[in-house]
């Protein structure tokens, strides 16, 4: 019961460390509508449950074999892993991100508008008066 308790209270500092200190008032309500709800709901709902000594009922899970639960894991690091290099290196994401909407632009517009170096460079081609410079 102990555990149960600290666990909510935690729960419960994240949603106000968002909302006060942070200021993120719109992460902490949703926050509050995805994890503090529902996590404070089931909490009180086992712990009615076990008072009352009912029995808490689970869903009934598929039978997995020892076998596949290496093969199960290593998905899941994997996608942890992913998952955890732009949280941990965030310019490198919006690196990644303005380059590509740099090609995405380049591909979409035409070639003068999208390198303005080479529109500066044309229009030194057509003072000179053509490619030799004597105007033919």
């Amino acid at each position: 019961m102990l555990y149960l308790f600290v666990a909510l209270t935690n729960i419960v500092a994240v949603n106000l460390y968002l909302a006060i200190y942070k200021k993120l008032l719109r992460a902490a309500g949703v926050f509050l509508a995805t994890v503090t709800i529902p996590v404070s709901f089931v909490s009180f709902l086992s712990v009615s449950n076990y008072v009352n000594g009912l029995p808490v009922s689970l869903p009934p899970l598929p039978i997995v074999p020892v076998e596949s639960l290496y093969i199960v894991l290593v998905f899941c690091a994997l996608i942890l892993g992913l998952s955890a290099v732009p949280s941990l290196k965030p310019q490198m994401l919006r690196k990644m991100f303005a380059t590509h909407q740099k090609r995405q632009l380049a591909t979409t517009l035409p070639h003068s508008a999208a390198d303005p170096k080479d529109d500066s460079e044309t229009k030194k081609e057509k003072g000179k008066g053509g490619e030799n410079g004597n105007g033919l």
